[in-house]
């Protein structure tokens, strides 16, 4: 009898540990399926959500590349773009002409007054050919309302008229001469100013004369100080209305400052078919030609810090180093250029 007890304890407690036992890996169980339905809900909605926002996206890129646009805030387009630049070449126009519909216009070629010596950025300008100048600005942003336009020629006036963007370049005035245009303008105009390097020219001016050259530099590296402190004040009161464009951060990212551009002009990318980046792939933006003169330096060391003294108060404005700060310049593609690593950008 007491043996018989014994074993009945023994196999009772041998079965309460069994269905113990039985519990607990059911209960572990349906926690570990619980968890993995739960991962795997988690997992489809992250795969919906992307498959949305890439449905979008070939959505947004399909209605770029069919060049169409979004009409948001109409008022705030910039159709009346004015680019102040220091050099022969007009770079930047070079960009922006790859924007549909443009009418470009070289105020420089025109004004029958303004007489070049080669060197317009650094020329007194006379107030006579700063009123024909303005005058002429003003037919342009305005040619759809004139039959003729003294300056334009019949087929210049009637593509500006059928245009939607109108371009001006200018090497010789400066901000202060386009106030009355840009309060007349001032929902429409946008204007790029365009600073370089002014080192970049001490090669073409070395059969110069020293005094000749030294006021050259002086001159041009305090236009480009005046004008980008003009658009500090200016912006004040028109913020969207100036832009600063530096030649070098343009050489390095043309089509940053393409799109940049264009939606000043659009309020979005627009693109012909075919469009992108490639265009811009050209030995016109590189930067490393612009600064060749580094790889002679150690032979013309002091023309190049006597520019540095002359233009240094510009430099502090602007993104430029000296060429005798080389531990602080930036580095781009391997090489090493004397600007201000926190200021290249767009």
């Amino acid at each position: 009898m007491t043996i018989s007890r014994f074993r009945y304890k023994q196999f009772s407690s041998y079965f309460s540990w069994g269905l113990k036992t039985t519990f607990l890996v059911l209960l572990s169980f349906c926690f570990v399926y619980s968890l993995v339905l739960l991962i795997d809900h988690q997992q489809k909605q992250i795969r919906l959500r992307e498959e949305t926002f890439s449905k979008l996206n070939k959505a947004v890129e399909k209605a770029l590349q069919e060049n169409v646009h979004i009409n948001a805030h109409s008022d705030s387009y910039k159709t009346n773009l004015l680019v102040l630049h220091y050099l022969p070449d007009c770079i930047l126009c070079n960009i922006i002409k790859e924007i549909p519909g443009v009418f470009q216009v070289n105020l420089t070629e025109k004004i029958s007054g303004f007489k070049t010596s080669g060197f317009p950025a650094v020329q007194i300008v006379e107030s006579t050919t700063i009123a024909e100048s303005l005058t002429l600005i003003r037919s342009i942003f305005q040619c759809e309302n004139h039959n003729s336009t003294p300056g334009l020629s019949r087929v210049e006036l009637q593509r500006c008229s059928k245009s939607r963007v109108r371009l001006i370049h200018s090497q010789f005035l400066s901000i202060s001469n386009l106030s009355p245009i840009i309060h007349q303008f001032s929902t429409t105009i946008k204007v790029y100013v365009v600073p370089h390097d002014p080192r970049h020219q001490v090669v073409e001016l070395s059969r110069t004369p020293e005094r000749e050259k030294q006021q050259y530099f002086k001159f041009l590296c305090y236009r480009m100080l005046t004008d980008l402190n003009s658009i500090d004040e200016q912006s004040l009161k028109n913020p969207l209305s100036y832009s600063t464009v530096y030649t070098e951060v343009l050489m390095m990212k043309p089509f940053s400052v393409w799109k940049k551009i264009n939606r000043d002009v659009y309020n979005t990318v627009r693109m012909r078919r075919g469009g992108g980046g490639a265009k811009f792939d050209n030995p016109e933006f590189e930067l490393s030609p612009k600064y060749s003169w580094l790889e002679n330096l150690h032979n013309h060391t002091k023309d190049y810090n006597i520019v540095d003294d002359i233009c240094n108060d510009f430099y502090d404005r602007a993104i430029y180093r000296r060429i005798d700060d080389p531990e602080h310049f930036f580095e781009y593609k391997n090489k090493r250029f004397p600007l201000k690593y926190e200021n290249v950008h767009i």
